[in-house]
């Protein structure tokens, strides 16, 4: 089943490409995937399965932050991350679920119950760019689509083309 997004917001794609390389990211294995089973004795690796990271405070700025709250109806007032990732070509993201370890360290139990994950691709889709959920695809996309992802099911990232795969996790609790 195609994912369909809940709204769209503006992402400064000019100044993402500008600012966000592989020599300002975050260089990011995929070896906490990679360790869990049943992914030891796959072909995936440290080769084909990392990305650069761009932290909370660089991405910020790039985004329609007020839309993206009116989106996603998420509580701005409670602990919120925001990250931006770069996928280089022939790269994956190995079939994972995510823990969400970095922003549960800000929450009680009572928000942990609240929390929930966005995913807004930067660029317009790009063949061969694509997100796999156990539930359902993201793909045929527009730059700033706010998809509702459900962290707690199996899920890939695919990068099969020969661009640079820019995407934008957010990471915050709904409202009461």
């Amino acid at each position: 089943m195609l994912h369909q997004p809940i709204g769209n917001i503006s992402v400064d794609r000019d100044k993402i490409y500008e600012q966000c390389t592989i020599h300002t990211g975050q260089y990011e294995a995929a070896s906490d995937i990679l360790s869990r089973p049943p992914l030891p004795g796959s072909n995936y690796t440290e080769l084909n399965s990392f990305s650069f990271l761009f932290e909370d405070e660089i991405v910020r700025p790039m985004i329609d932050e007020d839309k993206l709250w009116s989106v996603t109806n998420a509580d701005d007032s409670a602990p919120s991350r925001v990250v931006m990732y770069m996928l280089r070509p022939a790269t994956f993201t190995p079939p994972h679920e995510d823990w969400m370890q970095t922003y549960n360290k800000q929450l009680d139990e009572e928000q942990i119950s609240r929390r929930r994950r966005w995913w807004i691709p930067v660029d317009n889709y790009i063949m061969g760019q694509v997100l796999m959920h156990e539930d359902y695809t993201v793909s045929h996309y527009k730059s700033g689509d706010v998809f509702p992802l459900g962290f707690r099911g199996r899920h890939v990232g695919v990068n099969a083309s020969v661009q640079d795969r820019y995407y934008i996790t957010f990471s915050a609790l709904v409202k009461r």
